[in-house]
Order: structure tokens, then C-alpha cells, then sequence
């Protein structure tokens, strides 16, 4: 009878645990949704993926893209109000820098025509906390690609 308790208990902290993250994952897809009107919907075709998850201050993210040449590419990234001074940058496999953004009020866009077909990686940082001490912070973080149809 103890084992079944213990058991059950058990049971019933894995599926909090379950619960709570997949409440976070849906809070970040929502959060992510905001910036598909950044990304203009009526201009660019969202590529049917993007990436939200929730990150801490202090982290970095990379994502890695297909990008094919002649298409027009608009990228958006967001971040939530609490993760100040996000950054990205967009670098090759060669790790040769492409663009490299500054913090405007949370989101941030970069639009190119890549030269041609390549892999790129959209690298996402978000600075530490300013108080040596202070506990991280941590927030949702939404990386949108979409293209032109010409």
C-alpha cells in the first residue's frame, strides 16, 4: 500500500511538472504570434516555422535557417519587455558576421536578399543582469522568417 502512495506521488509531480512547461512552451507561442504583424503577413510568407521558447538573462540561442538566393527575407525577432537589450546577429557557417542588430525597444528585423543558397544561423543574446548579484530573469524569445512572393 506505501509503494502505491509513493508511486502515485511520484505520479503526480511528473504531471505538474509536465503541466508547468507546457504551459510556458503555449505562453511563448502566443507571445510569438505578436510579432507576425512586425513580420506584415500581407508582404512577407512566413516560412512555417519559427522558434519561441523561454530563455534567462545571460543566454544566447542559435538558430539555424535555410535561406535561398533571390528571395527576399525579412526576419523578425522579439523578446519580452523583461529581457532588456536583446541583440542578434546573422552569420554564415564560415561564421562570417552578415548583420548584426541594435536594441530597439524589444523586436528587431532584418530584411536581405542573400547572393546565394546558404545555411545561416541567427544568433539571439540577452545580456546578463546589470546587479552582479541579482537573480536572472527570464522571458519568451520569438525568431519569425518569412519571404517575399514576387
Amino acid at each position: 500500500m506505501k509503494k502505491i502512495k509513493i508511486m502515485l506521488l511520484s505520479l503526480l509531480v511528473i504531471l505538474l511538472t509536465l503541466n508547468v512547461h507546457a504551459q510556458s512552451a503555449a505562453s511563448c507561442k502566443d507571445f510569438a504570434k505578436e510579432g507576425f504583424s512586425v513580420l506584415d503577413t500581407t508582404v512577407y510568407t512566413h516560412d512555417a516555422r519559427y522558434n519561441a521558447l523561454k530563455i534567462s538573462q545571460g543566454d544566447k540561442i542559435d538558430v539555424y535557417k535555410p535561406f535561398y538566393k533571390g528571395r527576399t527575407y525579412k526576419i523578425v525577432v522579439s523578446s519580452e519587455e523583461i529581457l532588456q537589450g536583446m541583440t542578434f546577429k546573422v552569420v554564415n557557417i564560415q561564421k562570417v558576421t552578415l548583420y548584426e542588430s541594435k536594441n530597439i525597444e524589444n523586436i528587431q528585423t532584418w530584411e536581405f536578399t542573400p547572393e546565394k543558397n546558404e545555411n545561416l544561423i541567427i544568433t539571439v543574446e540577452i545580456p546578463g543582469p546589470k546587479e552582479a548579484e541579482a537573480e536572472p530573469q527570464s522571458g519568451c524569445v520569438a525568431v519569425i522568417v518569412g519571404y517575399k512572393v514576387e
